[in-house]
């Protein structure tokens, strides 16, 4: 079961603007930045107080990679297992440079919906 939101992801243009317009006229907060094997940032989590963030995806730095809605949940794996047996595609889970497990699914619509669960204790 989802537990609560996690973010919402933005595909843009050009990183820097973007991040500008958001903190300047919205109030959003830096929360962090992702940066590729080459060190580049190809990713911004703003944050607007409730722990909901936005992200901002670069496109052409990840073009496989859609604007998604994003849920967190308590056990991927036992998640992603409860979709299958309902016939939902679901990818595996993968760990992320955040340290999080990520699962992605296609709602009826195909509009793309990621999964997040932090790493357990242990």
């Amino acid at each position: 079961m989802a537990t609560r939101f996690a973010h919402v992801c933005f595909m843009v243009e050009d990183l820097s603007r973007a991040q500008a317009f958001y903190t300047g006229f919205f109030g959003l907060s830096f929360e962090k930045q992702v940066a590729g094997p080459d060190g580049k940032p190809f990713c911004v989590f703003l944050v607007l107080g409730d722990g909901i963030s936005l992200e901002l995806l670069q496109k052409k730095e990840r073009g496989s990679i859609h604007g998604h809605l994003a849920f967190w949940v308590d056990d991927l794996v036992a998640f992603s297992k409860a979709l299958r047996e309902q016939g939902i595609a679901v990818t595996d889970p993968e760990l992320r440079p955040s340290g999080n497990s990520t699962a992605f699914l296609k709602d009826p619509d195909g509009n793309t919906i990621e999964l997040v669960c932090k790493p357990r204790a242990g």
